[in-house]
């Protein structure tokens, strides 16, 4: 992608991404992973690789949580090469669609949410979320989101199946990321999302 500073944007982008290639999941280290004895073993791989904020310990127990750091990682750093955040958005709200689908069952299940949140990866700030959508107020999410809370409170009243919290997100966010592809007017990014999607049903659908 080229950058708003033309070609010298490129070549940054590009020599930054050459820099962390050498930490890439290879598939020699993907099959590493396969072959490790026990959950520790795997640890220490991706923590040799840049996985996690260092060479500090890690138990195995918590290997999600080193999984979710290593997303945020990623996204700061496409972030911050990316010419402009909103050619990343049909990868980002995924995230976003994600937190609300953990928000709406713990208010409708009475639970706490918090350990299923995922923060400072999606295009709203997860506290901010949170405010949003205990007070029903809608500024600054998209009206895909604002339609997809209503119509999912609207159809949990009347259904009490959790169940149609994840089909309607989904819905919603599929058609989020399609919108937003389409906008970049980019062919290879709205090319990706369309077979991500695809992907994505096929999984449901076999589930």
């Amino acid at each position: 992608m080229i950058s708003n500073q033309g070609s010298n944007g490129y070549v940054f982008a590009s020599t930054r991404v050459r820099s962390v290639e050498k930490n890439l999941l290879t598939k020699e280290r993907a099959e590493n992973l396969i072959d490790c004895n026990s959950p520790e073993d795997a640890i220490k791989i991706l923590i040799d690789i840049g996985y996690g904020k260092g060479a500090e310990e890690i138990e195995a127990k918590d290997f999600e949580k080193l999984l979710s750091e290593e997303i945020k990682k990623v996204y700061d750093f496409v972030r911050g090469i990316a010419p402009s955040e909103a050619k990343l958005y049909a990868f980002l709200y995924p995230y976003d669609y994600h937190n609300l689908k953990v928000l709406m069952k713990a208010e409708f299940l009475e639970s706490d949410p918090e350990p299923y949140l995922i923060d400072k990866v999606g295009t709203i700030d997860v506290n901010q979320l949170q405010i949003m959508v205990r007070e029903r107020n809608f500024v600054g999410m998209t009206d895909n989101m604002k339609n997809a809370i209503l119509e999912v409170v609207d159809l949990f009243s009347r259904t009490n199946d959790p169940q149609v919290i994840d089909f309607i997100f989904d819905k919603y966010c599929y058609k989020e990321m399609k919108e937003s592809a389409d906008k970049t007017n980019n062919s290879y990014i709205k090319g990706y999302v369309s077979l991500l999607i695809d992907t994505l049903n096929l999984k449901t659908f076999v589930r």
